[in-house]
């Protein structure tokens, strides 16, 4: 399987440096040298959190978020950093070292249609994109997933994007590691609500993301499908919201059981910067 995944990312990485130069050496009629940019942060309490062999808790999040778009790109990535003050655990702060329960998400896409100097958007599509996720935290999760994206363009929506992948895991908690298992479907979207003459505008963003045909082996309660669906509802001022957030799990870590189905709410302030 390590054979397998080197020469699927040896082939992406010789797709990549092609499409980009025949790019570069052909001229694109439809580049809009578009580039936007914002970094986020954020400090919420978490209730409920979802742990696949261990009763729900409670814990802070400090989020840090970044957003690049640009003609061919469309980054999103974050890491999630849970008690940094060390409120909900036994481990000792030391000096230097992050003791501290790392998550994060790496999610690059490349538009196919800039790349090849074509247009791909018709009607409500707005682009097809190459994508790939990298899904880490600081225990035992390394993953990632290879595949299609399109985003769409409807007048009420800030922006819907939408992400079939395929699931190669390289280390998942006991599960099979080095191998393809299973499919990712990701939807998010953003829609904003109000925004009142003073500046202070209301809006909702949703993160769908559904794993299915995921295969079981020798795992006691394992499921082939999971679901996590996250709801933020923000009100704020130039930058800077309050928020709260209710996410939907179902068979956490594809695992089932009263366990893997508790929802999480948060609630918490932030602060996005954009360039």
């Amino acid at each position: 399987m390590m054979v397998q995944m080197r020469k699927i990312i040896v082939m992406c990485i010789c797709l990549f440096i092609s499409t980009n130069t025949f790019a570069q050496n052909h001229k694109n009629p439809f580049k809009k040298n578009k580039f936007s940019a914002s970094i986020s942060t954020s400090m919420v309490y978490a209730y409920n959190i979802a742990h696949p062999y261990s009763k729900s808790s409670e814990n802070t999040i400090n989020q840090i978020s970044a957003n690049i778009k640009n003609d061919y790109l469309d980054f999103y990535g974050y890491i999630d950093i849970y008690d940094i003050f060390y409120l909900f655990e036994d481990k000792k702060y030391v000096f230097g070292q992050i003791n501290n329960y790392l998550y994060g998400e790496l999610n690059p896409r490349f538009s196919i249609g800039d790349l090849f100097g074509y247009k791909l958007s018709y009607s409500i599509f707005d682009g097809i994109y190459m994508g790939y996720n990298f899904t880490f935290d600081s225990n035992d999760l390394l993953q990632h997933y290879f595949g299609l994206g399109i985003n769409l363009k409807i007048p009420i929506f800030s922006y819907i994007k939408i992400d079939w992948y395929a699931r190669y895991i390289q280390k998942y908690y006991n599960r099979p590691k080095d191998e393809f298992n299973g499919y990712l479907l990701d939807i998010s979207y953003e829609l904003p609500i109000y925004k009142f003459k003073t500046g202070i505008d209301i809006l909702y963003a949703g993160r769908f993301k559904y794993i299915f045909d995921a295969k079981i082996s020798g795992i006691k309660d394992a499921s082939s499908d999971s679901i996590r669906w996250q709801n933020d509802f923000k009100i704020g001022y130039n930058g800077f919201y309050i928020g709260y957030s209710y996410i939907y799990n179902k068979n956490f870590m594809e695992l089932k059981g009263s366990l893997s189905n508790k929802d999480e709410q948060r609630a918490g302030l932030y602060y996005t910067y954009k360039f």
